[in-house]
C-alpha cells in the first residue's frame, strides 16, 4: 500500500493499454475469489452461499454466477454489503445476525443446503455457519483469513463426516510460486 515500491521485475506484469489503475488495482482480489471459485470445483446449475460480503465475498458471488451457479445466496451482518450485494443483482443477500444461518439456507433451498459454502469472513461464527449450511457431498471453502481460534463442536465434525463434506483451504490466488504448477500460464484446477 506504498505510493512506490521497488520489486524485481520478473514480479511485474504490465496492465494492458485501455486498463485503469482502478481497474488494475481489481485484479489481485478478482484473482483471489476466482480462486476459490476453482478450489470449490463449482458445477453449473448447483447453489452456492456466501457467508460474508466483504470485497472478497462479493467477488466470490460474481465468480460463482459467471461460472453457472444456479443461485447464490450472500450472507453478512453488515448492512451496507447486503445492500451492495443487492445492488449487484443478489435477491438472496440475508443479514446473519441473530438468526440460524444453516436453518435459513436450507429454507431457501428446500431443505437441501449449499452445494459450496464459501467462508469468507475469518470468524469463527461463519465457519460453523458455512459447515452446517452445505449440503450432504457439498464443499465448504475456507477463504476468509482467521481472526482468531476455531473451535469446531463434536457435533459440527460429526456432520462433516456424516454428510461426507470436503473442507477446502484456499489461499491468495493460483498465481503462486508455493504451488507448482499453479503459477502464470498455468492450467486451471
Amino acid at each position: 500500500f506504498a505510493e512506490y515500491v521497488a520489486a524485481p521485475r520478473r514480479n511485474l506484469v504490465p496492465l494492458p493499454a485501455g486498463v485503469s489503475l482502478e481497474e488494475g488495482a481489481m485484479t489481485e482480489p478478482a484473482a483471489v475469489a476466482l480462486h476459490a471459485v476453482r478450489r470449490a470445483r463449482l458445477e453449473p446449475g448447483e447453489t452456492v452461499a456466501v457467508l460474508g460480503a466483504g470485497p472478497i465475498g462479493l467477488l466470490v458471488a460474481q465468480w460463482a454466477r459467471a461460472c453457472g451457479a444456479a443461485r447464490v445466496i450472500i450472507g453478512d451482518i453488515a448492512a451496507p454489503n447486503l445492500q451492495l450485494a443487492r445492488e449487484l443483482g443478489f435477491a438472496d443477500a440475508v443479514d446473519t445476525r441473530g438468526i440460524d444461518v444453516p436453518a435459513r439456507i436450507a429454507g431457501l433451498t428446500g431443505g437441501r443446503g449449499a452445494d459450496v459454502a464459501v467462508e469468507a469472513a475469518g470468524v469463527a461464527a461463519t465457519l460453523t455457519a458455512a459447515v452446517g449450511a452445505a449440503a450432504p457431498g457439498g464443499r465448504v471453502v475456507l477463504l476468509g483469513n482467521p481472526s482468531g481460534d476455531v473451535t469446531l463442536p463434536a457435533k459440527l465434525i460429526s456432520q462433516v463426516m456424516r454428510r461426507e463434506l470436503a473442507l477446502l483451504g484456499t489461499w491468495n490466488s493460483s498465481f503462486s510460486a508455493s504451488l507448482p504448477g499453479k503459477g502464470l500460464g498455468a492450467s486451471p484446477e
